[in-house]
């Protein structure tokens, strides 16, 4: 057995690609941040993951990763085995998820039209002033988790979040008419 650790994209202090680091025990690996790791599988935007490897009799939550680091002279495939199907899982998504940290992302912006002034207005601010407003207008960060840099969304989040205040404020309003006429 071998202790396994996701390291993120940039946690050697520069802009390298995620690593999953590999040690020959937790042990070795928790030596006060002074281990050293045992090998290194680079998991690059050109990293392949095979989430349901076929795995055999001894090793049934088997997957499998294959990719090049730039001193790698050919693909490495590395098979890794989960004690049980949760964690098989577990790891599987968190390794997907730093692959697609190294994936271009589409340029979503240039296709972005406001339908109106106070769009354009919003889409000036940068997405920090936007992820302010939306805290300060109450909702939740759940609602713009994994957006916090897409400026489209975070306009829409916020005309949706003006437009459901406009909606309370008249359904008040039309509540007081109707209690004054009573």
């Amino acid at each position: 057995d071998r202790w396994f650790e996701l390291q993120p994209k940039g946690s050697r202090g520069d802009e390298t690609a995620p690593t999953l680091a590999y040690y020959e025990s937790a042990d070795t690996a928790q030596a006060g941040g002074q281990a050293v790791a045992k090998g290194l599988v680079a998991l690059n935007k050109d990293a392949l993951l095979v989430p349901a490897a076929a795995g055999d009799k001894v090793h049934p939550h088997a997957f499998s990763i294959t990719s090049q680091a730039e001193e790698d002279a050919s693909p490495v495939t590395t098979l890794l085995a989960a004690a049980s199907e949760e964690e098989r899982t577990r790891w599987v998504t968190a390794i997907a998820r730093a692959i697609r940290s190294c994936q271009p992302q589409p340029e979503r912006t240039a296709k972005f039209q406001p339908a109106s002034k106070e769009e354009a207005v919003l889409y000036q601010k940068s997405a920090l002033q936007l992820r302010l407003l939306l805290e300060y207008m109450s909702i939740p960060a759940s609602r713009f988790r994994g957006a916090e840099e897409d400026k489209p969304r975070l306009v829409a989040l916020v005309m949706q979040g003006r437009v459901a205040r406009k909606m309370a404020a008249a359904a008040a309003d039309t509540a007081e008419a109707v209690e004054e006429r009573v």
